[in-house]
């Protein structure tokens, strides 16, 4: 389980997500006529990322740190 530091939006990487996709993805001061529209808007906006960018938005040094805090315990654990 990954522990996290108070949810805000400078901690929460899909604040960050959102933060990317509505300023570069057509959301911003726009209207829709039906939440398909957005779903569908949205779902457009999504498949235009790729790895590299969606971890330069969203991979912050405490989520790092924790993987790599998880991933070295469970080589610990795996070699007794």
């Amino acid at each position: 389980m990954l522990t996290r530091p108070i949810t805000t939006g400078i901690f929460s990487p899909v604040e960050n997500m959102w933060a990317h996709i509505r300023e570069g993805g057509g959301f911003k001061n726009k209207t829709f006529n039906s939440l398909d529209e957005v779903e569908l808007k949205l779902a457009e906006e999504l498949k235009k990322l790729d790895k590299e960018t969606v971890k330069s938005i969203t991979l912050f040094k405490w989520i790092k740190e924790e993987v790599w805090y998880q991933t070295s315990q469970r080589k610990i654990w795996r070699s007794f």
